[in-house]
């Protein structure tokens, strides 16, 4: 090759060499692979959580409602756990905002005599309350997962309270039938599953499908909104 081939008119091209093989494009579909990673990854957080009920294995003692053989009303749906103190879970994603001991007598190392523990939901405007005899996993001001366990207790109160506006104030507001609440959003009050007999004063374990007595809503409770969705059909409705 004679010397000055490549630099003829010294011009733009003067100083380059030779251009080799061009690279072939690929073909792997990086687009899509991505992607589909990025959703079945979603779906994944979405849908599966290590444990999606109040309580491991537990059976309602007492709906919410009007108390039976009493006066007054129940804004709690209460839980009874076999065999003892068993793992309570959070069923939502937020931030312990509140924590309450109450002592009987004052023996040092006694636990305490009730527990209640307030979780402000992340992504919805719910205050989730726990209470009984619990061994409290958390503590006040702690961020927590949904199905994180955060006590152990073998007889637990569940309620939950839908947040409003005053002004431009967040405050508490109206108390939410929980039972309702929890099978609106695909949760249960046990994650072992037991065959529960809903007449009468029982109707509350009817998971998916509730029929919610009329008098529930003369406690000063409202059935809550429906969930955005839902992979399985939920009927809640007040008879």
């Amino acid at each position: 090759m004679r010397p000055g081939l490549w630099a003829r008119d010294n011009g733009p091209m003067a100083d380059q060499k030779p251009a080799g093989k061009q690279k072939k494009p690929s073909r792997v579909p990086w687009g899509p692979l991505i992607w589909g990673g990025v959703a079945t990854a979603l779906a994944v957080r979405t849908f599966y959580h290590p444990a999606r009920a109040v309580v491991a294995d537990g059976f309602v003692a007492q709906c919410a409602g009007p108390l039976a053989g009493a006066a007054g009303c129940s804004r709690v749906v209460v839980i009874d756990q076999f065999g003892g103190a068993g793992p309570v879970y959070s069923v939502a994603s937020g931030r312990v905002i509140q924590v309450i001991e109450q002592r009987g007598p004052a023996v040092e190392g006694a636990p305490p005599r009730s527990v209640s523990v307030k979780i402000a939901a992340a992504h919805e405007p719910v205050v989730l309350e726990y209470s009984g005899a619990l061994q409290l996993q958390v503590s006040e001001g702690e961020e927590v997962g949904i199905g994180q366990q955060i006590a152990l207790g073998s007889k637990v109160g569940f309620g939950v309270t839908e947040l409003g506006y005053v002004g431009n104030n967040l405050v508490e507001g109206t108390q939410l039938e929980p039972a309702s609440w929890l099978a609106a959003r695909g949760l249960r009050i046990s994650q072992k599953s037991h065959k529960a007999d809903t007449s009468g004063q029982n109707w509350c374990e009817g998971g998916r499908k509730l029929q919610v007595p009329e008098a529930v809503g003369l406690c000063g409770m409202k059935l809550p909104a429906p969930a955005g969705l839902m992979l399985l059909p939920v009927t809640v409705r007040m008879v």
